[in-house]
Parts: structure tokens; C-alpha cells; sequence
């Protein structure tokens, strides 16, 4: 059963990148993050993948160096401005929100999947993003 949201959230980023050519994804350092990142890499190798984290170290740590196809950029979804969160995801054709409360505070769970989601929804509207 811990599998189905991996197997979801692979399945439409897989899916979204069939027509896109910059895809963000949130939360990239995460365990669902970072299979949805070597996911795309494996099978759409033309595709630019932006990799939104809170971290840059740790990263650099797991994602390693920019590449002609694989970026890394500093976001907090629950910390940076609504703008911020829009001028990542803007000129991108896909978002996928990788992101999940590590925190086990219900205001930490409220912050990141309620009002972060929110946030970077309200970014890729604003940005043009589908």
C-alpha cells in the first residue's frame, strides 16, 4: 500500500512529460522526489527538469552538479513568497508537487501539504502553467 502514491505520482509525472519539455518538480530530495526525478531523467532525456528543493546541500548531496538537463533551485514552498514559488515554475509545460510534511506537528502537516500545495497550484496558475 506505501507503494500506490509512489506509482501515482510516477505515473502522471511520466505522463505530463510525454508533450513537456521543462518539467519542476517539487520536493525533489524527497523518497518519492527523487524516484520521480530519476524516473524522468531515464525516460525523457531531452526533457529540462528543474528541481525545486529547501536544500541546496543536501541536494548537490543526492542530485549532484547542474547539468544541460538537470537544475536544482532553492524553494521553500511554506517559507518563500507566493512570487518566488511563480518565478520557478514559470515557462515550465508540467509541476509535479513531490513535497510531504517530514514534521510530525499538525501545524507542520497544515503548512507544507495545505498551504504549500495551495501555493504552488496559485503559482503554475499564475504562471501559465497546465
Amino acid at each position: 500500500m506505501r507503494r500506490v502514491p509512489f506509482l501515482i505520482s510516477a505515473l502522471l509525472s511520466l505522463a505530463l512529460c510525454a508533450f513537456a519539455r521543462r518539467v519542476v518538480v517539487f520536493g525533489a530530495t524527497g523518497k518519492t522526489g527523487q524516484r520521480v526525478v530519476s524516473s524522468l531523467v531515464a525516460t525523457y532525456p531531452d526533457c529540462e527538469i528543474v528541481c525545486a528543493v529547501r536544500s541546496l546541500s543536501k541536494a548537490r548531496s543526492i542530485i549532484g552538479p547542474d547539468t544541460m538537463s538537470l537544475s536544482v533551485l532553492p524553494c521553500d514552498v511554506v517559507k518563500d513568497s507566493p512570487a518566488k514559488v511563480a518565478s520557478i515554475v514559470k515557462g515550465a509545460d508540467a509541476c509535479v508537487c513531490a513535497f510531504g510534511n517530514s514534521n510530525p506537528s499538525l501545524s507542520g502537516a497544515f503548512d507544507v501539504d495545505y498551504k504549500g500545495t495551495i501555493k504552488t497550484i496559485d503559482a503554475c496558475i499564475d504562471a501559465g502553467v497546465p
